[in-house]
């Protein structure tokens, strides 16, 4: 039973390597529209910012959603999003901030192999 539950911690976690370029991608895309930074304040409606924003409600919402399930943003039962701890690190005004980091590395095509 033991050999069963590690080759299916095995397969998650080889899934959750496959998927990275998928997480990578939300990250980049929340940095791009300064969800963090919308978010500084506080929890807030995924509807209200996707007005702000001028984005498609239900599909910011995914967004915010897929965020959530990635462990930057905590989901509430109102359907409102707040920052978690790595959320904050997306903050333009965090000293830990990584936002000029997702917005180079989320580019498609225009990252580089350092040799």
């Amino acid at each position: 039973m033991d050999n069963l539950k590690e080759t299916q911690q095995a397969a998650i976690q080889l899934t959750k390597l496959i998927n990275g370029f998928q997480v990578s991608q939300i990250i980049h895309v929340a940095a791009e529209l300064s969800i963090a930074d919308r978010l500084g304040n506080g929890a807030r409606p995924s509807s209200d910012m996707a007005a702000e924003i001028g984005a498609h409600p239900r599909s910011l919402y995914r967004l915010m959603h897929a965020l959530a399930s990635a462990g930057v943003l905590e989901e509430h039962d109102d359907a409102s999003f707040s920052l978690t701890a790595m959320g904050e690190c997306l903050r333009s005004d965090s000293p830990e901030s990584r936002v000029a980091w997702a917005l180079m590395d989320g580019k498609h095509g225009e990252t580089c192999c350092i040799a």
